[in-house]
């Protein structure tokens, strides 16, 4: 997922669309416009929107987008976000599952990888990990 801020006028779009199309052609990956979504904010004009996403080949959207059932953008009560996020409908008890075994282990094994850890230690993990889960 990638963020592109631009001020929201035909001249600025060019510019954006010219550096799409540098960076297709230097990487010999394509945008995916069907996947891409444009956010304007309230003070843009109704037909400067138009315009802009037409020539972009992009869909308008009202709302921030969502990745891995989290907000794309938080906004300034980052814990509250996450809060909901982790424990909403939002997420399977399978992704949870797969996330804590990512995240999770993935700081100590690396700890291991340096340090031979107490046994304390790995029992506070463990013991997290399950009131997490």
């Amino acid at each position: 997922m990638h963020y592109i801020f631009f001020q929201a006028t035909p001249a600025e779009s060019f510019i954006i669309k010219h550096c799409l199309h540098l960076y297709e052609c230097a990487s010999r990956q394509q945008v995916n416009y069907g996947k891409s979504e444009i956010l304007f904010s309230r003070n843009t004009k109704e037909e400067d929107q138009d315009a802009i996403s037409g020539l972009l080949r992009v869909k308008k959207t009202r709302e921030f987008s969502r990745y891995l059932g989290l907000l794309a953008v938080v906004g300034q009560n980052k814990k509250r976000g996450i809060q909901l996020w982790w424990k909403g409908c939002l997420l399977s008890r399978a992704i949870k599952e797969v996330l804590l075994k990512t995240v999770v282990q993935a700081i100590p094994n690396s700890l291991m990888s340096v340090f031979l850890l107490p046994l304390n230690i790995c029992d506070a993990i463990k013991k997290l990990m399950n009131k997490n889960w």
